[in-house]
């Protein structure tokens, strides 16, 4: 999965865009002070990784990792 294609599911899932430093995009909740950070947004990212910022962004693996 790209970085870009998990960017756009976790933002339909209620995360904002705070800001993009060089390759990365990091995202935050609007209630909660938690930021995620993904790398690379056209580089394809591993299952290992898209898994654990699902887990960190406490997303349902259905909705956030689909296309695993």
């Amino acid at each position: 999965m790209q970085g870009m294609f998990l960017t756009q599911k976790l933002i339909r899932l209620g995360r904002v865009l705070d800001r993009v430093r060089g390759s990365h995009h990091v995202l935050k909740h609007p209630q909660r002070k938690d930021v995620l950070t993904i790398p690379h947004p056209k580089k394809n990212l591993g299952n290992g990784l898209v898994i654990a910022i699902c887990r960190q962004a406490e997303a349902q693996k259905r909705s956030c990792a689909t296309q695993l």
